[in-house]
C-alpha cells in the first residue's frame, strides 16, 4: 500500500509565515480525524514549529530567497513528516538527558522525546523525518495531578 499524502507544503524561509503553515497543515489532518483529542494536536503542533522553525533558522539561515518544504503522509497508521531546506546536513547526536547549559539541539531533543523516530537524510535538499503511530499514541508527558 502506497502512503497517502495529507499534505504538502512549501514556503519562503520566514519565520512569520510559521504559525500560519503549522494551522493550515494542522487543519487538513483534524479534517482527516488523524489523532482524537486536543492534547495529540497540541503535541503534532509543537513537533511541526520546532522542525519547520530549525529548517528557516538553521538549515537556511533566516535567508528569504530560500524554501522549507514540509510533506505530510500517513502510511499503516504511521504519520511521516519530512521537512526539507536547503542546508547542509549536520551530525545528529541527541543527548539522552538535555543540557540545560547547551544552546542548541534542545528544540529536536524535545521532537525526538513526542515521536518514534527522528532521523536525517540528505538527497537533492537536507531532510528531518519523524515518524509516529497515530494508533497507539501515548501520551509523551505525564500528568501531575
Amino acid at each position: 500500500m502506497q502512503p497517502n499524502l495529507l499534505a504538502n507544503v512549501s514556503i519562503q524561509s520566514d519565520l512569520n509565515l510559521l504559525q500560519e503553515t503549522i494551522i493550515y497543515i494542522t487543519t487538513i489532518l483534524k479534517k482527516k480525524n488523524i489523532y482524537k483529542t486536543p492534547e495529540e494536536y497540541f503535541y503534532l503542533e509543537l513537533v511541526l514549529s520546532e522542525l519547520v522553525s530549525n529548517a528557516i533558522i538553521h538549515g537556511n539561515n533566516n535567508d528569504k530567497n530560500k524554501t522549507v518544504d514540509i510533506t505530510v503522509h500517513l502510511h499503516n497508521n504511521i504519520l511521516i513528516i519530512e521537512v526539507s531546506d536547503e542546508g547542509e546536513i549536520f551530525d545528529i547526536k541527541l543527548p539522552e538527558k538535555l543540557n540545560p547549559l547547551t544552546e542548541c539541539g534542545k528544540g529536536l531533543y524535545l521532537v525526538k522525546q513526542l515521536v518514534d523516530e527522528l532521523y536525517i537524510k540528505k538527497d537533492e535538499r537536507k531532510k528531518v523525518i519523524i515518524k509516529k503511530n497515530i494508533k497507539n499514541s501515548k501520551p509523551p508527558i505525564k500528568n501531575c495531578n
